[in-house]
């Protein structure tokens, strides 16, 4: 499941995505590829693993390595 929340502050688009394991096993090394319709210009709770044009694939930090199962994970960024 994947809630997002788009805010807007002195001309930047802020976007915080959740994420939660609804399935009964551990999601291990999570990523997500999506349309972040602009250039990111900062990202909290992720890494930037792959980026072409608007088109980026963020994927787990250390510490959010793993999603247990009813557990869920977040992150967000600014697009200018």
């Amino acid at each position: 499941m994947l809630f997002i929340m788009i805010l807007k502050a002195h001309g930047a688009i802020i976007r915080i995505l959740k994420s939660k394991n609804i399935g009964s096993e551990t999601i291990s090394n999570w990523a997500l590829k999506f349309d972040a319709h602009g250039e990111i210009s900062g990202l909290w709770n992720g890494i930037a693993y792959s980026s072409s044009e608007t088109q980026y694939i963020i994927k787990s930090t250390g510490y959010n390595y793993e999603i247990q199962p009813d557990q869920e994970v977040n992150f967000g960024y600014c697009v200018t």
